[in-house]
């Protein structure tokens, strides 16, 4: 329970908790139920943490992916079943001959930034923080398979995300709780919000244990602020995250998500 009241920034304990309670309930309840499992990402509780992109930016994620990974388009078939489990909302999009969700959407659009920046990504070592229910982890698998993919996030998290991959037959994956993230090296750093959402305790100790020992990285950021010595609150600024790596860009996020949010890679 300590872990999830300072997970996040930006909001009162209270509200956290409200949120956050929630969010833990569907993970326990989809882990241990059939029913709930088929459903998950349908709940509310759920989507207001996960599956929070709207329909509009799905289409912006789409036609970036038209535009500047066109070679994707030929995985759709298979990028789509990401969406099989969980009964998430699904869009229709221009350019696109089937409905997907607005986060598998996204998912398939980081695939592709990845592949521009770090290819070939068959041969890292990849770590993800924050990885939710799996779906990134998923659609890199279906595109190609890394030498190796730890997910380091919340124990209930981890128990869906083990679940929901193993579903598609994805096994070879490493998960890790934060207190059990130890010293070792990795390729490739990937953080959708993750990192930049955790308060300033916890994103001392990812730096410290993970992007410190990743070569390379792409994490987008949100919700950076001052950090509260007195409320224990806050994160890295823009500035801080800047400087987390020798090499480390500022670059803008495309589509935006949010105004305020930006890429960082090293």
């Amino acid at each position: 329970m300590e872990y999830i009241i300072g997970m996040f920034h930006g909001s009162n304990q209270k509200n956290k908790m409200e949120v956050y309670n929630g969010y833990i309930e569907i993970c326990k309840r989809a882990v241990a139920n059939e029913r709930d499992f088929i459903r998950f990402r349908h709940k509310t509780a759920y989507h207001n943490v996960v599956e929070g992109a709207p329909r509009y930016l799905g289409q912006e994620y789409m036609d970036y992916i038209i535009v500047n990974y066109p070679y994707l388009l030929s995985y759709l078939d298979v990028f789509a079943t990401n969406d099989n489990i969980g009964r998430p909302t699904l869009y229709n999009y221009n350019g696109i001959q089937r409905p997907i969700s607005s986060v598998t959407s996204r998912y398939i659009k980081i695939l592709g930034d990845l592949v521009k920046y770090f290819a070939p990504i068959e041969e890292l070592d990849i770590v993800e923080i924050g990885a939710g229910f799996g779906g990134q982890c998923k659609i890199i698998h279906d595109y190609v398979t890394p030498r190796s993919y730890t997910i380091i996030d919340l124990p209930e998290a981890l128990q869906l995300a083990e679940k929901y991959l193993s579903r598609f037959g994805i096994h070879k994956v490493e998960f890790r709780s934060p207190m059990d993230v130890s010293d070792e090296e990795y390729s490739l750093c990937i953080s959708n919000y993750g990192f930049s959402e955790f308060d300033r305790e916890y994103q001392d100790l990812y730096a410290e244990k993970v992007i410190k020992n990743s070569d390379k990285g792409y994490m987008i950021c949100n919700f950076f602020g001052e950090y509260s010595v007195k409320d224990r609150i806050g994160g890295f600024t823009k500035e801080e995250i800047k400087k987390l790596k020798p090499t480390g860009k500022i670059l803008p996020e495309k589509p935006l998500s949010l105004e305020g949010n930006f890429l960082y890679v090293w």
